[in-house]
Protein backbone atom coordinates (compact mmCIF):
# COMPACT_ATOMS: atom_id res chain seq x y z
CA UNK A 1 0.00 0.00 0.00
CA UNK A 2 2.30 2.68 -1.30
CA UNK A 3 -0.40 5.33 -0.95
CA UNK A 4 0.11 5.25 2.82
CA UNK A 5 3.79 6.18 2.75
CA UNK A 6 3.50 9.93 2.26
CA UNK A 7 0.15 10.91 3.78
CA UNK A 8 -2.93 9.41 5.34
CA UNK A 9 -5.60 11.00 3.17
CA UNK A 10 -6.25 7.88 1.10
CA UNK A 11 -6.37 5.71 4.21
CA UNK A 12 -8.85 8.03 5.95
CA UNK A 13 -11.10 8.21 2.88
CA UNK A 14 -11.06 4.43 2.46
CA UNK A 15 -11.83 3.74 6.12
CA UNK A 16 -14.58 6.37 6.22
CA UNK A 17 -16.19 5.19 2.98
CA UNK A 18 -16.15 1.55 4.13
CA UNK A 19 -17.68 2.44 7.50
CA UNK A 20 -20.38 4.70 6.02
CA UNK A 21 -21.48 2.27 3.31
CA UNK A 22 -21.55 -0.66 5.76
CA UNK A 23 -23.63 1.27 8.30
CA UNK A 24 -26.08 2.78 5.83
CA UNK A 25 -26.65 -0.65 4.30
CA UNK A 26 -27.38 -2.03 7.76
CA UNK A 27 -29.78 0.82 8.53
CA UNK A 28 -31.86 -0.01 5.44
CA UNK A 29 -32.32 -3.74 6.04
CA UNK A 30 -31.21 -4.89 9.52
CA UNK A 31 -34.12 -4.91 11.97
CA UNK A 32 -35.48 -1.64 10.60
CA UNK A 33 -38.54 -1.80 12.86
CA UNK A 34 -36.58 -2.27 16.11
CA UNK A 35 -37.47 0.47 18.58
CA UNK A 36 -35.82 0.17 22.03
CA UNK A 37 -37.76 1.55 24.98
CA UNK A 38 -34.91 3.98 25.71
CA UNK A 39 -35.23 5.19 22.13
CA UNK A 40 -38.83 6.26 22.75
CA UNK A 41 -37.65 8.50 25.59
CA UNK A 42 -34.84 10.00 23.51
CA UNK A 43 -37.22 10.64 20.64
CA UNK A 44 -39.85 12.39 22.76
CA UNK A 45 -37.19 14.45 24.56
CA UNK A 46 -35.83 15.63 21.21
CA UNK A 47 -39.32 16.43 19.87
CA UNK A 48 -40.04 18.55 22.95
CA UNK A 49 -36.72 20.37 22.69
CA UNK A 50 -37.39 21.27 19.05
CA UNK A 51 -41.02 22.16 19.79
CA UNK A 52 -40.06 24.54 22.59
CA UNK A 53 -41.51 22.41 25.37
CA UNK A 54 -38.22 22.12 27.23
CA UNK A 55 -36.28 19.06 28.30
CA UNK A 56 -39.29 16.83 28.99
CA UNK A 57 -40.33 13.34 27.93
CA UNK A 58 -44.03 14.12 28.42
CA UNK A 59 -46.25 14.00 25.36
CA UNK A 60 -48.80 16.50 26.66
CA UNK A 61 -48.84 19.62 28.87
CA UNK A 62 -47.66 20.63 31.39
CA UNK A 63 -44.41 18.96 30.17
CA UNK A 64 -42.79 18.11 33.49
CA UNK A 65 -39.01 18.77 33.49
CA UNK A 66 -36.97 15.62 33.06
CA UNK A 67 -33.74 14.74 34.83
CA UNK A 68 -33.42 10.96 34.65
CA UNK A 69 -31.20 10.85 31.54
CA UNK A 70 -28.15 12.95 30.72
CA UNK A 71 -28.85 15.63 28.08
CA UNK A 72 -26.08 15.37 25.46
CA UNK A 73 -27.57 12.62 23.30
CA UNK A 74 -31.15 13.99 23.34
CA UNK A 75 -29.78 17.38 22.27
CA UNK A 76 -27.78 15.66 19.52
CA UNK A 77 -30.99 14.02 18.27
CA UNK A 78 -32.83 17.34 18.66
CA UNK A 79 -30.25 18.99 16.41
CA UNK A 80 -31.09 16.50 13.67
CA UNK A 81 -34.83 16.86 14.28
CA UNK A 82 -34.49 20.63 14.13
CA UNK A 83 -33.22 20.34 10.56
CA UNK A 84 -35.87 17.74 9.68
CA UNK A 85 -38.62 20.01 11.07
CA UNK A 86 -37.91 22.42 8.22
CA UNK A 87 -39.23 19.78 5.80
CA UNK A 88 -41.66 17.63 7.80
CA UNK A 89 -43.69 17.30 10.99
CA UNK A 90 -42.44 15.82 14.26
CA UNK A 91 -44.77 13.57 16.25
CA UNK A 92 -44.38 11.72 19.54
CA UNK A 93 -43.83 8.01 19.99
CA UNK A 94 -46.20 6.29 22.41
CA UNK A 95 -44.76 2.76 22.56
CA UNK A 96 -42.43 0.40 20.73
CA UNK A 97 -45.25 -1.12 18.71
CA UNK A 98 -45.47 1.93 16.48
CA UNK A 99 -44.39 1.71 12.87
CA UNK A 100 -41.09 3.58 12.55
CA UNK A 101 -41.87 4.20 8.88
CA UNK A 102 -44.31 6.85 10.09
CA UNK A 103 -41.38 8.70 11.66
CA UNK A 104 -38.88 9.42 8.85
CA UNK A 105 -36.98 11.72 11.21
CA UNK A 106 -35.63 8.56 12.89
CA UNK A 107 -34.09 7.52 9.55
CA UNK A 108 -32.30 10.87 9.51
CA UNK A 109 -30.81 10.03 12.91
CA UNK A 110 -29.64 6.66 11.62
CA UNK A 111 -27.92 8.29 8.63
CA UNK A 112 -26.18 10.93 10.76
CA UNK A 113 -25.15 8.28 13.27
CA UNK A 114 -23.66 6.28 10.41
CA UNK A 115 -21.58 9.32 9.54
CA UNK A 116 -20.33 10.00 13.07
CA UNK A 117 -19.66 6.29 13.62
CA UNK A 118 -17.40 6.43 10.59
CA UNK A 119 -15.62 9.40 12.19
CA UNK A 120 -15.14 7.19 15.26
CA UNK A 121 -13.28 4.76 12.99
CA UNK A 122 -11.14 7.64 11.74
CA UNK A 123 -10.38 8.68 15.34
CA UNK A 124 -9.37 5.07 15.93
CA UNK A 125 -7.04 5.09 12.93
CA UNK A 126 -5.56 8.42 14.06
CA UNK A 127 -4.94 6.91 17.48
CA UNK A 128 -3.27 3.78 16.11
CA UNK A 129 -1.04 5.79 13.80
CA UNK A 130 0.54 7.36 16.88
CA UNK A 131 2.19 4.06 17.78
CA UNK A 132 1.85 1.69 14.81
CA UNK A 133 3.25 1.77 11.32
CA UNK A 134 0.72 3.15 8.80
CA UNK A 135 0.05 -0.11 6.99
CA UNK A 136 -0.75 -2.00 10.21
CA UNK A 137 -2.87 0.87 11.58
CA UNK A 138 -4.81 0.94 8.31
CA UNK A 139 -5.50 -2.81 8.26
CA UNK A 140 -6.68 -2.90 11.88
CA UNK A 141 -8.84 0.20 11.38
CA UNK A 142 -10.42 -1.23 8.23
CA UNK A 143 -11.30 -4.38 10.12
CA UNK A 144 -12.61 -2.24 12.99
CA UNK A 145 -14.82 -0.32 10.55
CA UNK A 146 -16.56 -3.64 9.86
CA UNK A 147 -16.91 -4.58 13.54
CA UNK A 148 -20.61 -5.48 13.49
CA UNK A 149 -21.78 -4.51 17.01
CA UNK A 150 -20.46 -0.96 16.70
CA UNK A 151 -21.97 -0.66 13.24
CA UNK A 152 -25.36 -2.10 14.17
CA UNK A 153 -25.80 0.21 17.14
CA UNK A 154 -25.53 3.17 14.78
CA UNK A 155 -28.90 2.03 13.39
CA UNK A 156 -30.64 2.29 16.78
CA UNK A 157 -32.00 5.33 18.56
CA UNK A 158 -29.56 4.77 21.44
CA UNK A 159 -26.69 6.86 22.77
CA UNK A 160 -23.87 4.33 22.36
CA UNK A 161 -22.90 5.51 18.85
CA UNK A 162 -22.66 9.14 19.95
CA UNK A 163 -20.87 8.13 23.15
CA UNK A 164 -18.32 6.02 21.23
CA UNK A 165 -17.66 8.96 18.91
CA UNK A 166 -16.97 11.25 21.88
CA UNK A 167 -14.89 8.77 23.89
CA UNK A 168 -12.66 7.53 21.06
CA UNK A 169 -12.07 11.16 20.03
CA UNK A 170 -11.37 12.12 23.63
CA UNK A 171 -8.90 9.24 23.88
CA UNK A 172 -7.11 10.49 20.74
CA UNK A 173 -6.81 14.03 22.14
CA UNK A 174 -5.35 12.69 25.38
CA UNK A 175 -2.74 10.58 23.58
CA UNK A 176 -1.67 13.61 21.55
CA UNK A 177 -1.44 15.61 24.77
CA UNK A 178 0.88 13.05 26.37
CA UNK A 179 3.11 12.90 23.31
CA UNK A 180 3.27 16.62 22.52
CA UNK A 181 2.35 18.48 25.75
CA UNK A 182 0.44 21.03 23.70
CA UNK A 183 -2.37 22.69 25.62
CA UNK A 184 -4.70 22.72 22.64
CA UNK A 185 -4.99 18.96 23.12
CA UNK A 186 -5.63 19.48 26.83
CA UNK A 187 -8.55 21.78 26.00
CA UNK A 188 -9.89 19.41 23.32
CA UNK A 189 -9.66 16.46 25.70
CA UNK A 190 -11.36 18.36 28.54
CA UNK A 191 -14.25 19.54 26.36
CA UNK A 192 -14.75 15.99 25.06
CA UNK A 193 -14.66 14.71 28.65
CA UNK A 194 -17.38 17.18 29.60
CA UNK A 195 -19.55 16.06 26.68
CA UNK A 196 -18.91 12.44 27.64
CA UNK A 197 -20.07 13.07 31.22
CA UNK A 198 -23.20 14.75 29.82
CA UNK A 199 -23.82 11.67 27.66
CA UNK A 200 -23.34 9.05 30.36
CA UNK A 201 -21.92 10.18 33.68
CA UNK A 202 -19.54 7.23 34.09
CA UNK A 203 -16.53 9.31 32.99
CA UNK A 204 -17.04 11.97 35.68
CA UNK A 205 -14.08 10.75 37.79
CA UNK A 206 -11.68 10.30 34.88
CA UNK A 207 -9.48 13.22 36.10
CA UNK A 208 -8.20 10.81 38.77
CA UNK A 209 -6.76 8.54 36.08
CA UNK A 210 -5.49 11.45 34.00
CA UNK A 211 -3.53 12.71 37.01
CA UNK A 212 -1.81 9.31 37.27
CA UNK A 213 -1.02 9.42 33.56
CA UNK A 214 0.38 12.96 33.81
CA UNK A 215 2.58 12.02 36.75
CA UNK A 216 3.95 8.94 34.97
CA UNK A 217 4.62 10.69 31.65
CA UNK A 218 5.61 14.18 32.82
CA UNK A 219 7.36 13.12 36.04
CA UNK A 220 6.48 16.51 37.54
CA UNK A 221 3.96 16.72 40.37
CA UNK A 222 3.27 20.43 39.94
CA UNK A 223 2.55 20.13 36.21
CA UNK A 224 0.44 17.03 36.81
CA UNK A 225 -1.69 18.81 39.40
CA UNK A 226 -2.03 21.91 37.20
CA UNK A 227 -3.11 19.89 34.14
CA UNK A 228 -5.55 17.83 36.20
CA UNK A 229 -7.05 21.00 37.69
CA UNK A 230 -7.51 22.42 34.18
CA UNK A 231 -9.18 19.21 33.01
CA UNK A 232 -11.54 19.18 35.99
CA UNK A 233 -12.24 22.90 35.68
CA UNK A 234 -13.16 22.77 31.98
CA UNK A 235 -15.28 19.69 32.56
CA UNK A 236 -17.12 21.47 35.38
CA UNK A 237 -17.79 24.46 33.11
CA UNK A 238 -19.27 22.06 30.56
CA UNK A 239 -21.47 20.47 33.23
CA UNK A 240 -22.55 23.69 34.97
CA UNK A 241 -25.63 24.60 32.87
CA UNK A 242 -27.12 21.16 33.49
CA UNK A 243 -26.19 21.20 37.19
CA UNK A 244 -27.64 24.68 37.67
CA UNK A 245 -30.88 23.61 35.98
CA UNK A 246 -31.17 20.63 38.31
CA UNK A 247 -30.35 22.71 41.39
CA UNK A 248 -33.04 25.25 40.49
CA UNK A 249 -35.52 22.38 40.27
CA UNK A 250 -34.35 20.64 43.44
CA UNK A 251 -32.08 22.93 45.52
CA UNK A 252 -29.89 20.37 47.25
CA UNK A 253 -26.12 20.19 46.70
CA UNK A 254 -26.31 16.41 46.81
CA UNK A 255 -27.47 16.50 43.20
CA UNK A 256 -23.75 16.72 42.37
CA UNK A 257 -23.37 13.07 43.39
CA UNK A 258 -25.43 11.94 40.40
CA UNK A 259 -24.23 14.71 38.05
CA UNK A 260 -27.61 16.41 38.24
CA UNK A 261 -29.66 13.38 37.22
CA UNK A 262 -32.56 11.90 39.17
CA UNK A 263 -31.05 8.50 38.42
CA UNK A 264 -29.21 8.66 41.73
CA UNK A 265 -27.21 5.84 43.27
CA UNK A 266 -30.10 5.25 45.68
CA UNK A 267 -32.57 4.95 42.79
CA UNK A 268 -30.22 2.57 41.00
CA UNK A 269 -29.77 0.44 44.13
CA UNK A 270 -33.52 0.35 44.65
CA UNK A 271 -34.00 -1.08 41.18
CA UNK A 272 -31.13 -3.55 41.63
CA UNK A 273 -32.70 -4.74 44.89
CA UNK A 274 -35.93 -5.30 43.03
CA UNK A 275 -34.13 -7.39 40.42
CA UNK A 276 -32.27 -9.27 43.16
CA UNK A 277 -35.51 -10.19 44.89
CA UNK A 278 -36.92 -11.52 41.64
CA UNK A 279 -33.78 -13.58 40.95
CA UNK A 280 -33.73 -14.89 44.54
CA UNK A 281 -37.38 -15.93 44.44
CA UNK A 282 -38.52 -13.55 47.19
CA UNK A 283 -41.02 -12.06 44.76
CA UNK A 284 -42.60 -13.45 41.60
CA UNK A 285 -42.68 -11.83 38.19
CA UNK A 286 -46.16 -10.37 38.79
CA UNK A 287 -45.00 -8.66 41.98
CA UNK A 288 -41.86 -7.46 40.23
CA UNK A 289 -43.88 -5.97 37.38
CA UNK A 290 -46.21 -4.26 39.86
CA UNK A 291 -43.34 -2.75 41.87
CA UNK A 292 -41.42 -1.82 38.72
CA UNK A 293 -44.38 0.08 37.29
CA UNK A 294 -44.79 1.88 40.62
CA UNK A 295 -41.04 2.69 40.66
CA UNK A 296 -41.13 4.00 37.09
CA UNK A 297 -44.19 6.14 37.83
CA UNK A 298 -42.37 8.24 40.46
CA UNK A 299 -42.10 11.89 39.56
CA UNK A 300 -38.68 13.48 39.25
CA UNK A 301 -39.16 15.34 42.52
CA UNK A 302 -40.14 12.11 44.30
CA UNK A 303 -36.99 10.41 43.02
CA UNK A 304 -34.81 13.17 44.42
CA UNK A 305 -36.73 13.32 47.72
CA UNK A 306 -36.67 9.58 48.31
CA UNK A 307 -32.98 9.41 47.42
CA UNK A 308 -31.87 12.14 49.79
CA UNK A 309 -34.32 11.38 52.61
CA UNK A 310 -32.92 7.86 52.95
CA UNK A 311 -36.16 6.23 51.82
CA UNK A 312 -34.49 4.16 49.11
CA UNK A 313 -31.60 3.24 51.41
CA UNK A 314 -33.77 2.15 54.32
CA UNK A 315 -36.56 0.41 52.48
CA UNK A 316 -36.50 -2.40 50.00
CA UNK A 317 -38.74 -5.17 48.84
CA UNK A 318 -39.31 -7.62 51.72
CA UNK A 319 -36.77 -10.40 51.86
CA UNK A 320 -33.83 -8.62 50.26
CA UNK A 321 -30.53 -9.82 51.72
CA UNK A 322 -26.98 -8.64 51.26
CA UNK A 323 -24.87 -10.45 48.70
CA UNK A 324 -22.30 -12.98 49.92
CA UNK A 325 -18.68 -12.92 48.76
CA UNK A 326 -19.24 -15.87 46.38
CA UNK A 327 -22.28 -14.08 44.92
CA UNK A 328 -20.26 -10.88 44.43
CA UNK A 329 -17.48 -12.89 42.76
CA UNK A 330 -20.01 -14.58 40.47
CA UNK A 331 -21.54 -11.22 39.56
CA UNK A 332 -18.07 -9.77 38.91
CA UNK A 333 -17.22 -12.66 36.58
CA UNK A 334 -20.52 -12.29 34.70
CA UNK A 335 -20.10 -8.55 34.32
CA UNK A 336 -16.50 -8.87 33.17
CA UNK A 337 -17.64 -11.30 30.48
CA UNK A 338 -20.39 -8.89 29.45
CA UNK A 339 -17.79 -6.12 29.33
CA UNK A 340 -15.49 -8.03 27.01
CA UNK A 341 -15.55 -8.34 23.24
CA UNK A 342 -17.06 -11.82 23.12
CA UNK A 343 -18.37 -11.78 19.58
CA UNK A 344 -18.06 -10.20 16.17
CA UNK A 345 -21.83 -9.88 15.78
CA UNK A 346 -25.01 -9.44 17.82
CA UNK A 347 -28.33 -11.21 18.23
CA UNK A 348 -31.85 -10.17 19.21
CA UNK A 349 -33.08 -12.36 22.01
CA UNK A 350 -36.60 -13.50 22.87
CA UNK A 351 -37.20 -10.39 25.00
CA UNK A 352 -36.57 -8.26 21.87
CA UNK A 353 -33.39 -6.78 23.35
CA UNK A 354 -30.15 -6.60 21.42
CA UNK A 355 -27.27 -8.54 23.02
CA UNK A 356 -23.58 -8.74 22.21
CA UNK A 357 -23.20 -12.37 23.36
CA UNK A 358 -24.91 -14.49 20.69
CA UNK A 359 -23.13 -17.69 21.73
CA UNK A 360 -25.09 -17.78 25.00
CA UNK A 361 -28.32 -17.34 23.03
CA UNK A 362 -27.47 -20.08 20.55
CA UNK A 363 -26.55 -22.40 23.41
CA UNK A 364 -29.87 -21.82 25.18
CA UNK A 365 -31.71 -22.40 21.88
CA UNK A 366 -29.76 -25.57 21.14
CA UNK A 367 -28.59 -24.17 17.80
CA UNK A 368 -25.31 -26.03 17.43
CA UNK A 369 -24.39 -24.71 13.96
CA UNK A 370 -24.61 -21.06 14.93
CA UNK A 371 -23.10 -21.83 18.32
CA UNK A 372 -20.02 -23.26 16.61
CA UNK A 373 -19.84 -20.25 14.28
CA UNK A 374 -20.12 -17.85 17.21
CA UNK A 375 -16.99 -19.35 18.75
CA UNK A 376 -14.98 -17.64 16.00
CA UNK A 377 -15.94 -14.29 17.49
CA UNK A 378 -15.48 -15.62 21.01
CA UNK A 379 -11.95 -16.84 20.27
CA UNK A 380 -11.08 -13.58 18.52
CA UNK A 381 -12.25 -11.56 21.54
CA UNK A 382 -10.22 -13.55 24.02
CA UNK A 383 -7.08 -13.29 21.90
CA UNK A 384 -6.96 -9.76 23.33
CA UNK A 385 -5.73 -11.15 26.65
CA UNK A 386 -2.30 -12.26 25.36
CA UNK A 387 -2.26 -9.10 23.25
CA UNK A 388 -2.60 -6.95 26.38
CA UNK A 389 -0.02 -8.92 28.33
CA UNK A 390 2.56 -8.74 25.55
CA UNK A 391 1.97 -5.26 24.13
CA UNK A 392 0.58 -3.16 26.99
CA UNK A 393 3.88 -1.43 27.66
CA UNK A 394 4.16 -0.30 24.02
CA UNK A 395 0.53 0.81 23.77
CA UNK A 396 -0.45 2.33 27.13
CA UNK A 397 -0.08 5.88 25.82
CA UNK A 398 -3.30 5.38 23.81
CA UNK A 399 -5.26 3.44 26.43
CA UNK A 400 -6.67 5.98 28.89
CA UNK A 401 -10.31 5.27 27.94
CA UNK A 402 -9.75 1.52 27.78
CA UNK A 403 -8.10 1.42 31.22
CA UNK A 404 -10.75 3.65 32.78
CA UNK A 405 -13.74 1.67 31.54
CA UNK A 406 -12.32 -1.72 32.41
CA UNK A 407 -11.21 -0.54 35.84
CA UNK A 408 -14.88 0.25 36.52
CA UNK A 409 -16.38 -2.71 34.68
CA UNK A 410 -18.21 -3.96 37.78
CA UNK A 411 -20.19 -0.71 38.00
CA UNK A 412 -20.61 -0.11 34.27
CA UNK A 413 -21.14 -3.43 32.55
CA UNK A 414 -24.46 -4.60 33.97
CA UNK A 415 -25.58 -4.13 30.36
CA UNK A 416 -23.18 -5.35 27.60
CA UNK A 417 -23.64 -2.22 25.46
CA UNK A 418 -22.20 0.02 28.19
CA UNK A 419 -18.65 -1.03 27.25
CA UNK A 420 -19.18 -0.75 23.51
CA UNK A 421 -17.40 2.66 23.25
CA UNK A 422 -14.06 1.02 24.11
CA UNK A 423 -14.52 -2.26 22.24
CA UNK A 424 -12.31 -1.02 19.42
CA UNK A 425 -9.36 -1.14 21.81
CA UNK A 426 -10.15 -4.74 22.76
CA UNK A 427 -10.38 -5.33 19.00
CA UNK A 428 -6.90 -3.82 18.65
CA UNK A 429 -5.44 -6.20 21.23
CA UNK A 430 -7.17 -9.17 19.61
CA UNK A 431 -5.45 -8.26 16.35
CA UNK A 432 -2.11 -7.85 18.15
CA UNK A 433 -2.57 -11.17 19.94
CA UNK A 434 -3.13 -12.96 16.65
CA UNK A 435 -0.21 -11.12 15.09
CA UNK A 436 2.06 -12.27 17.94
CA UNK A 437 1.14 -15.90 17.28
CA UNK A 438 1.90 -15.34 13.59
CA UNK A 439 5.32 -13.86 14.49
CA UNK A 440 6.14 -16.80 16.74
CA UNK A 441 5.34 -19.25 13.95
CA UNK A 442 7.27 -17.28 11.33
CA UNK A 443 10.10 -16.41 13.75
CA UNK A 444 9.65 -12.68 13.21
CA UNK A 445 10.06 -9.77 15.61
CA UNK A 446 6.54 -8.73 16.76
CA UNK A 447 7.77 -5.24 17.67
CA UNK A 448 8.58 -4.34 14.08
CA UNK A 449 5.03 -3.00 13.61
CA UNK A 450 5.61 -0.15 16.08
CA UNK A 451 6.83 3.32 15.13
CA UNK A 452 10.21 4.42 16.38
CA UNK A 453 8.76 7.91 16.76
CA UNK A 454 5.10 8.87 17.33
CA UNK A 455 3.13 9.34 14.13
CA UNK A 456 0.07 11.51 13.48
CA UNK A 457 -2.39 12.33 10.75
CA UNK A 458 -3.71 15.72 11.95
Amino acid sequence: MKFLKNNHRSAVITIAATAIVFRICLSTWYDVDYLPSDGIVYHNLAVNIVSGNGYSKSTEPPFEPYFFREPAYPFFVAGIYGIYAQFGNLTYLQDNREDIKNHPEILWVKIIQSLISSVTCIWFYGTLILILKPRIAFLISMAGALYVPLAIFSTFLLRETFQAFVIVGMNYFFARLLLERNRKWLIAFSVALGISALTLRVTIIMPVLTFIYFWIYFKDLKISLAYTAMVAGIMLVMLSPWLIRTYLFYPDWRILRSVGTSHTFEVRNSYLKLEQDLASGFIDSAKFEQEYIRWKALSEKERFERSFSGYFSETSINGTTSLSIPAVAKTAWQRWRMAWLESLWVVKRDNQRIHLRPHSFYKSQGNTVWLAASFVGLLFGYMALPGIIIFFRRTNVILVAFIYFYALFYLISNDPRRMLPVHLFVFLFSCLGIYYVYCRVRKKDPNEIFNQEPGRFL
